[in-house]
C-alpha cells in the first residue's frame, strides 16, 4: 500500500511539473474573426488550416496604431513589441483589405476612416505603394515621392 501511494505521489509531482511548450495550446485553440489573438490584437483572418506554419492573422490593438510615411512605416512596424510579441509587420494589400472588410466594416478593431498603408509595391513602369482608404474602401497607390512625404495610418499584423 505504501508503495502504491509513493508511486501515485511521484506521478503527481512529475505531471504537475510538466509544462506545455509555448505555441502548443495556440495551435489547438480555434479563433473567430473579431476574437482577441494571443498578442492582444484582433483576429481578422482564418485560413482554415495551419499550412505554412500559421492559420490566423491578428491586427495590433488600436493603441499601437501609428502614423508614418511608408518608408518609415515598414521599419516601425517591425519594431513593435505588443505583450512580448515582436513578429509584427506591415500588412500586404490583401491582408489590409481583409482588415477593412472583416473588422472596419463590422465596427470592430477601433479603425477610423483614415488611409492605411500596405507593404505591397506594384507597377510596371512606375512603382506604386498600395494604400486603402478606410472611409470607403477605395484602394490607391502612392509614387516614390508620395510614399516618402505623406504620412498615413499603420496597423501592423502578425500571423500565428
Amino acid at each position: 500500500m505504501k508503495y502504491l501511494i509513493s508511486v501515485v505521489c511521484i506521478i503527481f509531482l512529475f505531471t504537475s511539473c510538466i509544462s506545455i511548450p509555448n505555441g502548443y495550446a495556440e495551435v489547438n485553440r480555434t479563433y473567430q474573426i473579431g476574437d482577441t489573438g494571443p498578442a492582444g490584437g484582433i483576429v481578422f483572418l482564418d485560413r482554415g488550416d495551419y499550412s505554412k506554419g500559421w492559420r490566423y492573422l491578428e491586427a495590433a490593438p488600436p493603441i499601437f496604431e501609428f502614423e508614418a510615411n511608408w518608408n518609415n512605416a515598414i521599419e516601425m512596424a517591425k519594431m513593435l513589441n505588443v505583450n512580448g510579441f515582436t513578429d509584427w509587420r506591415l500588412p500586404d494589400r490583401y491582408e489590409l483589405n481583409f482588415m477593412y472588410v472583416n473588422l472596419k466594416q463590422k465596427d470592430l478593431g477601433g479603425f477610423g476612416n483614415g488611409i492605411y498603408w500596405s507593404s505591397t509595391e506594384e507597377g510596371r513602369f512606375v512603382t506604386l505603394v498600395i494604400y486603402q482608404m478606410f472611409g470607403n474602401g477605395v484602394v490607391l497607390g502612392a509614387d516614390r515621392l508620395g510614399r516618402g512625404l505623406v504620412s498615413h495610418k499603420v496597423r501592423a499584423v502578425r500571423q500565428f
